[in-house]
């Protein structure tokens, strides 16, 4: 039985993350490798000298995997019977991706980062994926640029490190494509390369890198380059979901706002709302200003429209029509005070209610209409 790149990716992924949610571990790069060698009907001994490991060494990890998955699966699999397990397994390739995609596996409830490497050379996988695996992030691996673009959406990497010099495409052929793309542009490419030619690093950045580390690998450069990465990458995202969060609230108020001025120009009496202004010293409030006036309220004032508009003192407004309602209003944000009274204002009876709202007040006024 024979399985395309893409199938052998999709089966590692699914059996890895059902490795993950039953025991708590995953598939190592060796067993990953074992697995794709038996996927494309490789020998123990071909798989070796493809993991630089002894034909017997292979053997025994492969045995020990065979009966992990035996007891995952409840069922007997061998290198022999592999082919038709996985076959049986997928039954149909559409609902097998569909059941790979419903897994959530703990690890990323976590919050664990996960990396892709993306490197046609085994050791440098076999380098970096145990220098990150052993600093708690979660490593994926692939050989292929291609793949990598096919699975990208699968993988759903906080980082990615990718080799330039690769077979069919390049590593800039990978950043140019995922960075053309909205929904991957934000991901951190890295870029690893023997090549330290300044060209190549203008190149790299020119696509929208980064960082660049330069072959053969420190592990301390590594870790301290990833980790920074991925923690600009975690605060960026952070404040993202701020702003975005901000903007709806800003909406929403915007909205309210718009529904409240319309309600308040349809109200048949005169309304106005103040916000308390406080001393900076005492913190005492020592007057309010005007937040918002309907036109029935300026109409009962018309001579003083510009002592009632939006950012005026609400002080200057009461001496000049001598009222007394200042102490009644203080009173009313600090005690809780009721304030009402009866008025005459333009030839008419009005009745004056304050209510508390937050640190501030509404003032009402109610033409009293009589019947004879």
């Amino acid at each position: 039985m024979q399985f395309n790149p893409l199938t052998s990716e999709i089966i590692i992924e699914f059996l890895q993350k059902k490795l993950y949610l039953s025991e708590y571990r995953t598939l190592s790069l060796q067993e990953e490798m074992i697995i794709k060698g038996i996927i494309d009907q490789h020998s123990y001994e071909k798989i070796a000298h493809q993991i630089y490991l002894s034909p017997g060494t292979t053997r025994n990890i492969a045995s020990q995997l065979f009966r992990h998955l035996s007891t995952l699966f409840k069922t007997k699999i061998t290198k022999k019977n592999f082919g038709v397990f996985i076959e049986k397994t997928m039954n149909n390739k559409e609902d097998f991706i569909a059941e790979l995609e419903s897994y959530t596996p703990n690890c990323l409830e976590a919050n664990l980062s996960v990396i892709l490497l993306i490197d046609d050379q085994l050791e440098n996988l076999l380098l970096l994926k145990q220098i990150l695996s052993q600093n708690n992030y979660i490593v994926r691996t692939i050989k292929n640029g291609w793949t990598a673009l096919e699975l990208i959406d699968k993988i759903n990497p906080n980082l990615i490190l990718l080799d330039i010099l690769m077979p069919d495409l390049d590593g800039y052929g990978v950043c140019k494509t995922l960075k053309e793309n909205p929904q991957y542009k934000e991901i951190p490419i890295i870029f690893l390369s023997a090549i330290s030619d300044l060209t190549d690093k203008v190149k790299a950045f020119s696509l929208g890198a980064s960082d660049y580390i330069t072959k053969p690998f420190e592990p301390v450069e590594v870790l301290a380059r990833v980790s920074y990465q991925i923690e600009l990458q975690s605060q960026r995202r952070a404040l993202k979901t701020e702003i975005e969060s901000h903007q709806k609230t800003i909406e929403s108020l915007t909205q309210s706002r718009s529904i409240l001025a319309s309600l308040l120009n349809y109200a048949p009496y005169g309304i106005a709302a103040l916000s308390a202004i406080r001393s900076p010293e005492t913190g005492e409030v020592i007057d309010f200003e005007f937040i918002l006036v309907n036109p029935i309220f300026i109409k009962l004032f018309p001579a003083d429209s510009e002592l009632i508009k939006s950012g005026s003192s609400c002080v200057s407004f009461l001496q000049k029509k001598q009222l007394d309602w200042l102490p009644k209003l203080i009173n009313l944000v600090t005690a809780g005070q009721p304030f009402s009274e009866i008025i005459n204002l333009a030839s008419q009876i009005i009745e004056v209610q304050g209510t508390k709202l937050g640190d501030g007040v509404t003032i009402t006024l109610h033409p009293i209409v009589h019947h004879f």
